[in-house]
C-alpha cells in the first residue's frame, strides 16, 4: 500500500507541472526607452534585474500600455495564445498507467507453474491513470498553463504629446468632430491568427461583420470631450473664462474635424487550450482651424491608426473597446495636426490685431443738409445688407455712400447687395476696410444723389436708463428698417479694454450691423449681438460708436 501511495503522489506531482511548477508571471522582453512606464492591465510593471518585465498570466490577453513623458499612450496586446509544454506531462503517467493496467490483465506463470499475482500492478496502473486524469483536469482548469506570445509588437509610430501652452499662444478649443463614415463590409478586416495579423494576411472566408453606424453617430461627442480634456490640461482652454465675453477674435481659435475612411481590424485566434482576441482602428481626419467667424485658416487631412485593445465580449467591452481605438486614432491624428508648422504659426499670429495700426485715415466730408436729426428721418439712413449666405443691417455715415456694419455680416458672403428704405437695390458694393478683431466693416456704394446719413457719437460715457432705438432688419429681409425702442441698461467690459453697450431693445440676428440711435438721431453704437436661450430676453449688445472711428480709422471734416 505504501508503494501504491508513493506512485500516486509522484504521478500527481509529475503530471500537474503546469499548476504547481509554472510561475504566476512570465518574463517578457519589451523594447522601451528611458522614462517609459509599462502598464499591464492597469498595473505598473517594472523591470527586474535581468532587464525584463514580469507580466502576470491569468489565462487572458494582457492589455499593455506604454506611457511616456514625450508621447501619447501607446497600446498593444500580449496575446495569450501559447500553451506551456509542462501542461502536457500528464500524458506520461496516463500512458504508463494504461500499459500497467492492460499488462496486469494477462495471465503469467512463474517457474513453478503458479499463477502470478498482478493485483498490485493493476492498482498502480489504475492509480497512475486516475491521477493523470485528475491532474490533467486541474491543469486544464488552471490559467498558469497559458503563456504570452513572446513576439511583442509595439506601435510603429509614436505621436508627440500636446505641448503645454505658452503665454504668447492663443487659446484653442475643439468645437466639432463629425463622424462621416459607416463601418462594415470592406471597412472590416478579420484575421484568424496573430501571425496573419502581423503580416496583414486577412482571412477572406469570414463573413464581414456589420457595426451599426448609429453606435458611432450618437456618441461622437465623446471624442470632442476627450480632446478638450487634453487641451484643458495643457492650458489651451482656460476654464476660468466662462462669461459671455470669454471668447475674443484676437485670443481664440477653434478646431472642427470630419472623420472619414474608418477601418476596423479584428484578430481572433482560437486554439484548443488558448485563445486571443483584440482589435484596432484606423481613420482619416480632415482637420480645420477656424476663427470666431468660422473662416477656415488652415486645413489638413491626416491618417492615423490606433494601438491594439483587448476585446473580450464581456458586457459592453466590445463597444467600449471599439470606441477606445477610435478615440486613440483621433488623438494621434490631432497630435500630428497641432504640431504642423502652419498650426503653430497660427497659435502665435497677431497680424490681425496689429492691422489696425497700419490703417491710413479715411477722410469723409458730409453735406449737413442730409444729416439725420431725429428718429423719424432715421429709417432712410438704415440699409439691409444681403449676400448669398444671409443678411444683416447697416447704416450710412456719409451722403456719398459709406456704410458701417459688423464684419460678421459680410464675412464669407458673395454677391453683396444693399437695399435702401425706398426699395432701391444696389448690387455694386465695395468692402473698403474691415477690422475682424473689432467686428466692424466699412462699405461703399455709388449713388447719383445725396444720401441721408447718421452722425456718430464720440462720447466714451453712456447715460444709463436713457431711451434708445435699434434700427435694422430682424428675422426676415422683408422687415427691413424696423425700429424697436429700449433703454441703455449697462456698459460691459470686453477683451483688450473695449466696451459693449447693453440694451433691452428688441433685437434679432438680422439687426446685426444696424445703428443704436439716441432720440436726437445720433448713433451711439452698432448692434452686435444678443443673448439667446430659454428664459433669456431683453439682453443685447452694441459696439460703442467711438470705436468705429478708432478701429476703422475714420475722420470727418
Amino acid at each position: 500500500m505504501r508503494i501504491l501511495s508513493s506512485f500516486l503522489l509522484i504521478a500527481i506531482l509529475f503530471s500537474s507541472c503546469a499548476t504547481l511548477i509554472l510561475p504566476k508571471s512570465q518574463k517578457m522582453d519589451i523594447s522601451t526607452k528611458r522614462g517609459d512606464k509599462v502598464y499591464a492591465n492597469d498595473k505598473l510593471v517594472k523591470k527586474d534585474s535581468s532587464g525584463k518585465y514580469k507580466i502576470e498570466c491569468d489565462g487572458d490577453d494582457a492589455q499593455l500600455v506604454i506611457k511616456s513623458d514625450k508621447y501619447l499612450d501607446g497600446r498593444t496586446v500580449l496575446a495569450a495564445n501559447k500553451t506551456s509544454i509542462l501542461s502536457k506531462l500528464y500524458y506520461i503517467p496516463a500512458f504508463y498507467g494504461m500499459l500497467m493496467f492492460l499488462s496486469s490483465r494477462s495471465e503469467n506463470y512463474d517457474d513453478n507453474g503458479n499463477l502470478e499475482d498482478k493485483s498490485t500492478q493493476r492498482y498502480i496502473g489504475m492509480g497512475l491513470t486516475g491521477a493523470a486524469v485528475v491532474s490533467g483536469t486541474v491543469d486544464a482548469m488552471s490559467s498558469r498553463k497559458t503563456r504570452f506570445d513572446k513576439n511583442v509588437k509595439l506601435p510603429k509610430k509614436k505621436y508627440k504629446k500636446i505641448p503645454n501652452r505658452t503665454e504668447n499662444e492663443k487659446l484653442i478649443e475643439i468645437v466639432q468632430i463629425e463622424i462621416d463614415t459607416e463601418l462594415g463590409g470592406d471597412n472590416y478586416h478579420f484575421y484568424n491568427s496573430n501571425k496573419n495579423y502581423r503580416k496583414n494576411k486577412e482571412n477572406t472566408f469570414v463573413s464581414k461583420r456589420n457595426v451599426e453606424k448609429a453606435e458611432i453617430k450618437l456618441e461622437n461627442t465623446i471624442f470632442t470631450d476627450a480632446l478638450n480634456e487634453i487641451l484643458i490640461s495643457t492650458g489651451y482652454i482656460d476654464t476660468t473664462k466662462t462669461g459671455i465675453f470669454s471668447q475674443s477674435f484676437s485670443e481664440n481659435l477653434r478646431v472642427r474635424a470630419k472623420v472619414t475612411d474608418l477601418e476596423l481590424y479584428e484578430m481572433l485566434e482560437v486554439k484548443r487550450n488558448a485563445s486571443s482576441h483584440y482589435i484596432s482602428s484606423s481613420l482619416r481626419v480632415n482637420w480645420e482651424i477656424i476663427n470666431l467667424y468660422e473662416e477656415v485658416l488652415f486645413e489638413k487631412k491626416i491618417k492615423a491608426r490606433s494601438g491594439e485593445v483587448v476585446f473580450n465580449n464581456k458586457g459592453d467591452n466590445g463597444i467600449d473597446a471599439f470606441k477606445l481605438t477610435v478615440e486613440d486614432a483621433i488623438k494621434y491624428s490631432f497630435s500630428e495636426f497641432i504640431h504642423t508648422k502652419d498650426v503653430q504659426a497660427l497659435l502665435t499670429d497677431n497680424s490681425e490685431s496689429v492691422k489696425e495700426s497700419t490703417f491710413e485715415a479715411i477722410t469723409i466730408k458730409n453735406n449737413n443738409a442730409n444729416k439725420v436729426i431725429n428718429i423719424s428721418k432715421s429709417l432712410d439712413a438704415a440699409v439691409t445688407i444681403e449676400g448669398d449666405k444671409g443678411f444683416g443691417s447697416g447704416f450710412f455715415i456719409s451722403d456719398d455712400g459709406y456704410i458701417v456694419t459688423n464684419y460678421h455680416v459680410i464675412t464669407q458672403q458673395e454677391d453683396l447687395k444693399v437695399t435702401l428704405n425706398n426699395g432701391d437695390v444696389i448690387d455694386k458694393v465695395e468692402i473698403v476696410r474691415s477690422n475682424k478683431a473689432a467686428d466692424l466693416a466699412l462699405l461703399k456704394i455709388k449713388s447719383n444723389k445725396d444720401l441721408p446719413y447718421f452722425n456718430l457719437s464720440t462720447r466714451k460715457e453712456v447715460d444709463f436708463g436713457s431711451n434708445i432705438y435699434a434700427i435694422g432688419t430682424p428675422t426676415s429681409a422683408d422687415l427691413g428698417q424696423t425700429i424697436s425702442k429700449g433703454i441703455i441698461s449697462g456698459f460691459r467690459d470686453r477683451d483688450a479694454g473695449t466696451k459693449l453697450i447693453q440694451t433691452d431693445a428688441s433685437i434679432n440676428s438680422g439687426n446685426s450691423g444696424g445703428p443704436l440711435v439716441a432720440e436726437n438721431g445720433l448713433v451711439i453704437g452698432v448692434v452686435n449681438a444678443k443673448l439667446k436661450g430659454f428664459g433669456i430676453e431683453g439682453v443685447a449688445f452694441a459696439i460703442p460708436a467711438y470705436e468705429i472711428l478708432e478701429k476703422l480709422k475714420i475722420e470727418f471734416k
